[in-house]
């Protein structure tokens, strides 16, 4: 069984200040969206749901429509079984650390790219990716994603992790990606924090990762 973690304003979310907004221009559900909004070069930068509400989803999933700014950009990302806030506002490729993370991003435009990856210690582990999903190209538009991960015993009785990704196909769920990862780190930690990074860059409205309608699901 799974229960919703009910959120409901910015008030729910860590991130570092002045780099998330609520925009009225560009929404799923009225009145506004969560939008990046960041002055650093970088541009990059990440919320996640305050320990308060879920301190540890160690088997979960997450719901939410993304608009993508831009091709290529390794953003935005989710990251789940997070042991730690990100130190500071910039976001490079292996920061968060100790997470795994999936990204749904343009490996060029019109092509969705899909990547899944494990950090431990700054080392990044690729588990899996697909650079030209069957999927509508995710720039630039509003796109519904569902990312779910849950521990199970395998066949020869060992504890696995599965992650699977769904896309939205206006009528349906559609399974895009379903791997496994026999390393199923953090299974066992009393910290498994969950967030969403993303690019904000301050030079248009284009450069900037927007969400909405996100919902946090945690095993119970």
């Amino acid at each position: 069984m799974n229960v919703k973690l009910t959120h409901h304003s910015l008030s729910d979310w860590n991130f570092p200040a002045g780099s998330w907004e609520l925009y009225a221009l560009r929404f799923i559900s009225p009145l506004r969206c969560v939008r990046a909004y960041t002055d650093r070069t970088s541009g990059f930068t990440w919320i996640f749901l305050k320990d308060t509400l879920a301190p540890c989803i160690t088997n979960g999933r997450i719901i939410s429509h993304i608009w993508h700014r831009s091709g290529s950009s390794l953003f935005p990302k989710w990251c789940f079984r997070t042991q730690a806030l990100p130190p500071g506002e910039g976001v490079i490729e292996n920061n968060p650390d100790n997470c795994y993370q999936v990204i749904i991003d343009s490996g060029s435009v019109g092509h969705t790219r899909i990547t899944i990856k494990r950090i431990a210690g700054q080392t990044p582990t690729q588990l899996y990716q697909d650079t030209n999903v069957a999927w509508p190209d995710a720039y630039r538009i509003w796109s519904k994603w569902r990312i779910t991960w849950f521990s199970y015993i395998a066949s020869n009785f060992t504890s696995v992790l599965r992650i699977i990704v769904d896309g939205w196909n206006g009528y349906g769920w559609q399974e895009c990606v379903q791997i496994d990862d026999s390393v199923n780190l953090w299974e066992d930690s009393g910290t498994n924090l969950v967030g969403i990074c993303g690019f904000g860059w301050n030079v248009s409205d284009d450069f900037k990762d927007c969400i909405d309608d996100t919902e946090v699901w945690e095993e119970t």
